[in-house]
């Protein structure tokens, strides 16, 4: 039998970019300006055998929640731009999610501590050797993860940013008649809303949205947060804000966790779809074009009543729209 060596790997990154650290004593020396928790003795002068990672050294693998508490505590909360390292190949054995940190606070240093029972235990085994005898089963335990409400509230459904410059009006009527009001900057946050309508000269599709956060437009001027405007939606002119994926080994669970937002369904079709840009094309008969059969929508954002059309967000060739589709036919 051949010697056995599973990769290894440091359990956090030097940076949020994902560099791994050079050495294992640079590692140490970074995680060294923990005020707890370190290896091997802890700062009670006790045996400590494993190591505390906190946002005050490395805050990129921090992810918060939008809770009351983390707010007063965090000055902005931390996006989790890089995950914790698995140590070595290996297999996991147990873990557990916990939906939210738990209610009841530790008392520690003048200060309320509010902890997540979620973990992931992982088994591992080296053989340096030709034979079995050196072979070693070891475990590692990677404790108090962020909750399932982390990645649950990272970022609405509902918010986009602008892809490019692009021109936005005030009302429905200013857009048909090409009243301008003014041009939005490149990377806007703005949050959807249900009115969609089609402009008649040539067929594109415009979306109310709402000014997510104080900003100024490409000319200078200042838009209020909360500002309504209209502008071009399709062809991927709006695109989706960036959200820190779920865990890879989430899927293997039983059942597979996911953090989809309530109201999203992820369905097919069993025939091929007519699809409409507005409700007043469903009225009109006027589709657009046809959707293949076993064709992937995502965000069903209007869940229609009897047979009414659904209104839903669909991926085309990588580019977001919003359609009107038939309910009856649809497979969930």
């Amino acid at each position: 039998m051949t010697a056995k060596s599973p990769k290894i790997s440091y359990p956090v990154p030097s940076n949020k970019n994902g560099h791994a650290f050079s050495t294992v004593e640079e590692l140490l020396s970074t995680v060294g300006g923990e005020s707890s928790g370190l290896y091997l003795v802890g700062s009670q002068g006790m045996w400590h055998g494993g190591i505390h990672i906190t946002d005050a050294t490395i805050p990129w693998c921090a992810l918060s929640t939008d809770s009351e508490a983390e707010r007063e505590h965090c000055r902005e909360l931390y996006k989790g731009e890089q995950f914790i390292r698995c140590m070595a190949d290996g297999e996991i054995v147990a873990w557990r999610i916990c939906e939210d940190y738990d209610k009841s606070a530790i008392k520690w240093r003048g200060e309320e501590l509010f902890f997540s029972t979620s973990f992931v235990l992982v088994k591992h085994y080296i053989q340096p050797g030709d034979t079995t005898e050196s072979g070693l089963t070891f475990f590692t335990l990677y404790m108090n993860l962020a909750p399932y409400v982390a990645y649950k509230q990272q970022g609405n459904q509902l918010d986009r940013k602008v892809a490019g410059v692009q021109h936005y009006y005030f009302s429905v009527d200013d857009m048909q008649a090409g009243r301008v009001a003014g041009k939005l900057d490149k990377d806007t946050p703005v949050t959807l809303s249900g009115n969609i309508v089609t402009r008649s000269n040539d067929r594109r599709q415009f979306t109310e949205v709402t000014i997510t956060s104080e900003r100024k437009n490409a000319e200078g001027d200042m838009l209020a947060a909360g500002t309504k405007v209209w502008t071009v939606s399709d062809q991927g002119n709006l695109k989706t804000t960036e959200s820190v994926p779920i865990p890879s080994w989430w899927a293997k669970c039983t059942p597979a966790y996911t953090s989809q937002s309530e109201g999203v369904v992820n369905c097919t079709s069993r025939t091929d779809w007519a699809y409409y840009l507005s409700s007043e094309d469903v009225l009109q008969y006027k589709n657009a074009g046809r959707l293949v059969a076993d064709s992937l929508s995502l965000m069903n954002l209007v869940m229609p009543h009897s047979r009414s059309p659904a209104q839903v967000r669909i991926l085309v060739m990588q580019q977001e729209h919003s359609v009107w589709l038939p309910w009856v036919g649809i497979r969930i």
